[in-house]
């Protein structure tokens, strides 16, 4: 077993699990709800109706790939490390290092992701060194 590969997996599937449950169901916090609710989109106007239901859509479908990430990462935890485990942990690991980068630059470091982004992009990484 490669912990450090399945360590990174638990922490994305976490953040992909609080990516949907806390922007839908947070209280007055709930953020795709009032994206989607809030002035920028007028309610007679089928295609601002389109467009909510695609913002809403691709906020959850990001969770979703985030929690096959996940899956495909406790595969290999348990996978012997070939050239591919080792090579596609390491393009998910720069993959995640950049969601770090650009979480803490866009929000100037005021929401939690871009170290939880950067745990998994580590753990991903040091997955592959000498086995995990």
């Amino acid at each position: 077993m490669n912990a450090p590969l399945l360590i990174a997996a638990a922490t994305l599937f976490s953040i992909g699990t609080m990516h949907t449950v806390l922007a839908e169901w947070r209280g007055d916090r709930r953020l795709v709800r009032r994206i989607v609710q809030s002035t920028l989109f007028d309610t007679g106007d089928a295609q601002d109706v389109l467009a909510r239901q695609v913002v809403r859509l691709a906020w959850h479908l990001t969770s979703l790939a985030w929690c096959g990430i996940a899956a495909v990462l406790a595969t290999f935890a348990f996978a012997e490390q070939t050239w591919v485990v080792v090579a596609t942990s390491r393009i998910l690991s720069a993959v995640f290092f950049f969601h770090a980068a650009l979480s803490l630059m866009l929000a100037r470091g005021r929401h939690p992701s871009w170290y939880l982004f950067l745990i998994v992009s580590a753990l991903a990484f040091l997955g592959t060194v000498s086995g995990g």
